[in-house]
């Protein structure tokens, strides 16, 4: 086997040849002079099967807002206490009666 080359300074193009033994397709006899291949040649790869396409992830439910808690009543400013009733005014104690007069 013997490889080659040739390259031309002006126009800047290599040339490159190969000699082998014995030579390739000889007018008809390409069975005879070019082996077979080394490995067969590849099966084109099956098509995958469609795999089903994905389920949409669920759509995120909006969380409700929060009802207000309503502010409780203002607690109604304390009454003042109320001043003790007063007692009753006493009664004045009935005045005795006069003793009788002696008699003379």
């Amino acid at each position: 086997m013997g490889f080659g080359y040739a390259y031309n300074e002006t126009t800047k193009v290599v040339d490159v040849a190969q000699n082998i033994s014995p030579p390739g397709n000889i007018s008809g006899q390409y069975a005879d002079n070019v082996p077979p291949l080394v490995s067969p040649e590849p099966a084109p790869a099956p098509a995958p099967a469609p795999a089903p396409a994905p389920e949409p992830a669920p759509a995120p439910e909006p969380t409700p807002a929060p009802e207000p808690t309503p502010e409780p009543a203002p607690a109604p400013a304390p009454a003042p206490a109320p001043a003790p009733a007063p007692a009753p005014a006493p009664t004045p104690a009935p005045a005795p009666a006069p003793a009788p007069a002696p008699a003379p």
